[in-house]
């Protein structure tokens, strides 16, 4: 895996272990009114949070596809280069064979 690719899996699996672990911390506190009401004057971070989950696995999505394309034109030119060497290997073949000379056919040229 490229550094890049490790680099972004690693932010995104940060990012899910701290949303992990803020909805840990809230459950725990759920029942203290005073957090519970503190946390709402501060839900409105929770959209710009929410924001870079989306555009995080938005970009996850669109490396698996880039992979995938160029995953799919590998497949694609091996394929033709295996067709090429059958092809090739076929020749040869086809080039050591000596022609079989039928006896009575070669008796009767006599």
């Amino acid at each position: 895996m490229s550094k890049s690719k490790v680099i972004f899996y690693s932010i995104f699996g940060a990012f899910h272990i701290m949303l992990f672990f803020l909805s840990l911390y809230i459950e725990g506190k759920q029942d203290d009114i005073s957090f519970l009401f503190e946390l709402r004057t501060k839900i409105v971070y929770m959209k710009y949070i929410s924001i870079i989950g989306l555009i995080l696995m938005v970009s996850n999505v669109i490396i698996v596809m880039v992979e995938k394309r160029t995953i799919d034109k590998d497949i694609e030119a091996m394929k033709k280069e295996v067709n090429l060497y059958k092809a090739k290997l076929y020749d040869v073949q086809e080039a050591q064979k000596t022609p079989i000379v039928d006896r009575d056919d070669a008796d009767d040229k006599i």
